[in-house]
């Protein structure tokens, strides 16, 4: 399993945007309503999802990030098995400070985070809609492989006498149902918006296969 973690924050990444202002807190930003709709599928298999972007604002999109603010724990089995980008768009596995835990300094909360801060070209215009985003989350096996690939390679191996995969994978918590998110999103010029995902009328829709984004 590729390993998308990466050391930073949404408001983080915010700060890279070039002629942008820094993104303000979360409880500044402006409702989403009808202007922004963010409409998810959750394939049969309960592991894959993807994601239609629509602008019905006045400005484009050039951020999106799915999950922030929802407390997943960053896990074997929140780290994406693979991941989709549309033309232009990077994804980035984010990982942050969870602020029910004030002084704490220790990253335990993702989300899923796209960005097209430099391909003006790929953002997300008004009246424009934009599909490919998409997250497969691991199976309980992946994620236990994962686990072990990781102690392993800092040479630290599982024992014979540790539980065993099929031990291991029943321990593996529920993932998250990324239907039913917050968003939050950056637009040229203006607030970040946030608002909540709705889920697509075409659920359960067999299984799914996201091509692995950039």
């Amino acid at each position: 399993m590729r390993r998308l973690a990466a050391p930073c924050s949404f408001a983080a990444l915010a700060l890279l945007a070039a002629a942008e202002p820094p993104a303000p807190a979360e409880d500044e930003c402006l409702k989403a309503g009808a202007e922004i709709v963010v409409k998810a599928l959750r394939f049969s298999d309960g592991r894959s999802h993807s994601f239609m972007v629509t602008n019905n604002a006045t400005s484009p999109i050039f951020l999106i990030s799915i999950g922030d603010g929802a407390f997943i724990e960053n896990s074997y089995s929140t780290q994406p098995a693979s991941v989709g980008s549309p033309s232009g768009w990077k994804y980035t596995y984010v990982l942050g400070q969870d602020p029910r835990r004030p002084g704490s300094h220790s990253h335990t909360l993702t989300s899923y985070l796209w960005s097209a801060l430099e391909e003006p070209e790929a953002w997300i215009q008004p009246g424009r809609s934009l599909s490919g985003f998409s997250v497969q989350l691991p199976t309980p096996r992946e994620a236990v492989l994962a686990y072990v690939d990781f102690w392993e390679s800092i040479g630290m191996p599982v024992q014979p006498t540790e539980p065993s995969l099929e031990e291991m994978e029943a321990r593996v918590p529920p993932q998250p149902d990324l239907t039913k998110m917050p968003f939050t999103m950056l637009r040229r010029g203006e607030r970040c918006v946030v608002g909540t995902i709705e889920p697509d009328s075409a659920s359960d829709a067999g299984d799914a296969r996201p091509s692995s984004g950039p």
